[in-house]
């Protein structure tokens, strides 16, 4: 299923930087939290489309 969550690791990353991460741990947070968030988090769109999976 698609997803329709941004996430900015840009941003998310930074933070972590000014929070006293290095810049390798922070780009790594980073990425970890976007790939659960675009695995795991389900959208309205998505549960739109398994009704309409089951009602079939």
């Amino acid at each position: 299923m698609a997803h329709a969550i941004t996430f900015d690791t840009l941003a998310y990353s930074k933070k972590l930087i000014d929070a006293g991460f290095t810049q390798q741990q922070a780009e790594v947070q980073a990425e970890a939290l976007s790939d659960f968030v675009n695995e795991q988090i389900t959208t309205k769109r998505d549960l739109a489309e398994m009704k309409s999976d089951i009602i079939k």
